[in-house]
């Protein structure tokens, strides 16, 4: 994963440079949009993802001149809503968003009904790390105070540590059998609809260890409800500069983020393909929305739709190689 943060930061540098070829009015193929425009969410409200979305599509309907609606429609983990935005119209009116699942899920979920070559790439336009966090009463019970405590008192108490999942095989999961296998240890696997409910039963002190994306921790942070410990990157983020990085604890091997996109439906047309790409590259590179992304906790990139379609090919054969090393491939 250390080569995929890699690029992705180097992505990020490059972001605030607009085109000149989407730079003022982008050209409208025909009347398109007429009506407003579905945003899939296959999480829960709150969460990373949902975020993330709802803050983009608030400066996107304001270059498109229609609404955007973000519908969140979970259930079988992501799987129930990606498959909507699969197989809805191909007319540009559906968008499906998407974490890092899209390379995944056809690898991870017995029975899953898609693969990655059944959408067709939109953009990429965020990258946000994950964050080690406790509850602040587990914390106050156990004495964990760090993440050194959490990765001892599991190793001395197999299966005892609960570790929320948001959502089955995500990202998640792989920071989870990162850390397992770096360090000897097994967790109580629990999963949940999403980093936010997952979060918040961590909070209620229902679940002892949760590794929310970034925007999700920040979205509760203030209330005190829960502890980070770590941040699973190789570096400290502006936004919670007091919490370590994994790498300056000593533990360079867990590190995950998760790369957030969007799709169409395939089939749809070439013209709209390009005109939504061109929209969400000029809102992507806006630094006022790249200011309100990140006090928010959203590291936002930007990544057009054929460069996407390989960074995901790419990303299939990665985790088909981990995954068979790992023993978890379902197919």
């Amino acid at each position: 994963m250390k080569k995929t943060v890699s690029v992705l930061c180097a992505l990020a540098l490059l972001a605030p440079a607009l085109s000149p070829a989407h730079a003022g009015q982008i050209a409208r193929p025909g009347n398109y949009p007429a009506r407003p425009i579905e945003i899939i969410v296959p999480f829960a409200a709150g969460g990373g993802l949902d975020i993330a979305v709802r803050l983009l599509g608030k400066y996107v309907e304001k270059e498109l001149g229609q609404r955007i609606v973000v519908s969140n429609k979970t259930g079988g983990g992501n799987i129930q809503g990606n498959f909507e935005g699969i197989k809805a119209r191909p007319d540009g009116y559906t968008i499906g968003a998407w974490g890092s699942g899209l390379a995944t899920d056809e690898l991870l979920v017995r029975g899953v009904p898609y693969t990655h070559k059944d959408v067709q790439p939109l953009c990429m336009f965020a990258n946000d790390p994950e964050v080690f966090t406790i509850g602040r009463k587990v914390a106050e019970e156990r004495g964990w105070k760090t993440l050194k405590d959490v990765i001892e008192y599991a190793r001395a108490n197999p299966g005892k540590v609960t570790m929320g999942m948001g959502g089955n095989w995500t990202p998640h999961d792989f920071l989870r059998l990162k850390t397992e296998e770096a360090n000897g240890i097994k967790f109580n696997r629990m999963p949940f609809a999403g980093g936010a409910p997952a979060l918040q039963s961590a909070a209620a002190g229902n679940c002892d260890l949760v590794v929310p994306f970034l925007a999700e921790l920040l979205s509760l942070l203030d209330s005190g409800l829960v502890v980070p410990l770590a941040v699973a990157y190789d570096e400290r983020v502006e936004q919670i500069a007091d919490v370590p990085s994994v790498k300056e604890l000593g533990y360079p091997e867990m590190t995950q983020t998760i790369w957030r996109c969007f799709t169409l439906p395939k089939n749809t047309p070439a013209e709209i393909v390009s005109y939504l790409e061109a929209v969400f590259e000029k809102v992507i590179k806006n630094p006022e929305y790249r200011a309100e992304a990140r006090r928010i906790g959203v590291n936002p990139v930007f990544m057009g739709a054929r460069d996407l379609e390989a960074y995901v090919e790419k990303e299939y054969g990665y985790y088909a190689e981990k995954t068979g090393e790992w023993g978890i491939r379902v197919k």
